[in-house]
């Protein structure tokens, strides 16, 4: 299940941009690269869907495809995709990727200038000559011989510029309705800048839009967006990546610290699938963990009756009321266990999240005992569980891990 449907559809605008322009329009009159039959895609991690036409064919290799233009290139979202183009420009499709030729902008539609982006982010590394013009909505980014991010947060119309090397000429939308820009600003290496239509620079944090910021800023502009754009961290990460492959520069602070809070349901209660399904409905993960923790990346992973297991449970769609449908077919309350929740005193982070679970269960009318263990009586617990994975008292065992909650 997705953290957010809408990021489904994310759209890689830099191979959108140099998309067409074969047609009617070649580079000497654009200044504008052109994808070529022999441009290739190839996947760096699955899935990665590649074509002329819709469905899109998986690619099931990581051997190269030849990319012709108007070809599409889409992802899910744990797939990545890298598209390079006359051997000097290559994109990145991140997670939950696609794309499709569209220009924003009216006046662009004949010229095949730009492209329209409606949702996500992109990365683009430009050794060409030629500049390549990347739209959105609510902005335009030219560029040529750099390293850069572009993201395109369709909720709020908003446009975010992330220039690592080189320079990026970027023009905000202000009328949407209108085909005129307004000129073309300047942003030189490590800068921030955004923008959304409207006439007046937005404000996010205390940082004013429209104006080159320095990249550090990233770490107030992030907090402000994260819980309504959950896979901002994720992209960030794919980014970094990005740069260690291709020995470009991607400052740390632009990735959040990651912790991994590990909850393991234990005992024959969990053996029903429908009571499994409850406990991954009826829970607020994603909530939980931002509430809990709202400046770093923290991402809970069920393991419930070694049956199921999820790794971001983040992604899982909140929904009380099918819980509770699910709890009521399985005849839950006839039982009317008591659940333990238990976490290890010395571990401060995953008291936090028991205690913040045992609050979710009693929303289901569910009875929990949190138990907050010292390190000695924890390991025999732990031990007696790993050995009677099916005791008849149901258990849900709290632990954290990751870089994120290291002293």
């Amino acid at each position: 299940m997705k953290a957010r449907s809408l990021l489904r559809d994310a759209v890689l605008w830099a191979v959108l941009a140099v998309m067409g322009l074969m047609q009617g329009c070649g580079p000497q009159s654009t200044g504008v690269a052109v994808i070529t039959p022999d441009s290739q895609v190839r996947r760096l991690s699955p899935a990665v869907f590649a074509g002329s036409s819709q469905p899109l064919p998986e690619l099931t290799g990581s051997s190269p495809l030849s990319l012709a233009a108007g070809g599409m290139v889409s992802t899910d979202n744990k797939g990545e995709a890298e598209v390079k183009i006359q051997g000097c420009l290559t994109l990145y499709v991140y997670q939950k990727g696609s794309l499709t030729r569209s220009t924003c902008r009216k006046s662009d539609a004949a010229s095949g200038l730009g492209v329209c982006s409606t949702d996500g982010m992109t990365g683009v590394i430009n050794q060409c000559l030629n500049k390549i013009d990347i739209q959105t909505p609510s902005a335009s980014a030219q560029s040529n011989s750099t390293w850069y991010t572009v993201i395109y947060l369709p909720e709020d119309q908003l446009t975010i510029v992330q220039v690592m090397e080189g320079e990026v000429a970027v023009r905000p939308v202000i009328d949407p309705a209108s085909d005129e820009w307004p000129e073309a600003q300047v942003l030189g290496s490590q800068s921030l800048w955004f923008t959304a239509p409207g006439p007046d620079a937005p404000v996010i944090n205390g940082l004013t839009g429209r104006q080159a910021l320095p990249l550090e800023d990233w770490q107030i502009l992030r907090p402000a967006l994260i819980e309504r754009y959950p896979d901002l961290d994720m992209w960030m990460a794919a980014a970094r990546q990005t740069a260690e492959r291709e020995n470009q520069v991607f400052p740390e602070y632009l990735v959040s610290r990651t912790g991994e809070v590990n909850t393991r349901f234990v005992g024959q209660l969990w053996a029903d699938d429908r009571i499994q399904r409850a406990m991954e409905t009826g829970v607020d993960w994603k909530g939980i963990v931002q509430r809990v923790w709202p400046q770093i990346n923290v991402f809970p992973s069920l393991l419930i009756h070694q049956d199921t297991y999820i790794f971001d449970a983040r992604e899982v769609v909140f929904n009380r009321d099918e819980s509770l449908k699910l709890l009521a077919d399985a005849e839950f309350w006839q039982s009317a266990p008591t659940i333990t929740i238990i976490a290890r005193e010395e571990d401060p982070n995953a008291v936090l999240f028991a205690n913040e679970l045992h609050s979710a269960l009693v929303d289901l009318d569910i009875r929990p005992l949190l138990q907050i263990a010292s390190a000695s009586d924890f390991v025999k617990i732990a031990d007696f569980l790993l050995q009677n994975p099916d005791t008849d008292s149901p258990y849900i065992w709290v632990e954290t891990a990751g870089e994120a909650f290291m002293r």
